[in-house]
């Protein structure tokens, strides 16, 4: 089930972890949303790794996450982490 928020849906965020495909998991996963999408919008998802760590179920890494708009504003900053399967 998504849950509206500022005009888009929190499923619509998902997508951008179409990478991680069927070798992990998200574990945890929280964002802001600090600006409204408008509709024609350009909005990019993007991420930076900020730490990894080898556990005995696979690699745990945590993400800086955000989305932005065309002129590199950012509409949603979070972070999650994500548990990759080895």
């Amino acid at each position: 089930m998504d849950a509206t928020l500022a005009g888009i849906t929190a499923g619509e965020q998902l997508p951008a972890f179409t990478w991680l495909n069927e070798r992990g998991r998200i574990l945890r996963m929280q964002c802001r949303f600090r600006a409204v999408n408008n509709k024609g919008q350009q909005v990019t998802a993007r991420g930076r790794v900020t730490s990894v760590e080898r556990q005995t179920d696979g690699l745990v890494v945590e993400l800086d996450v955000w989305t932005e708009d065309q002129d590199g504003n950012q509409l949603a900053p979070g972070n999650c982490t994500v548990l990759i399967d080895c």
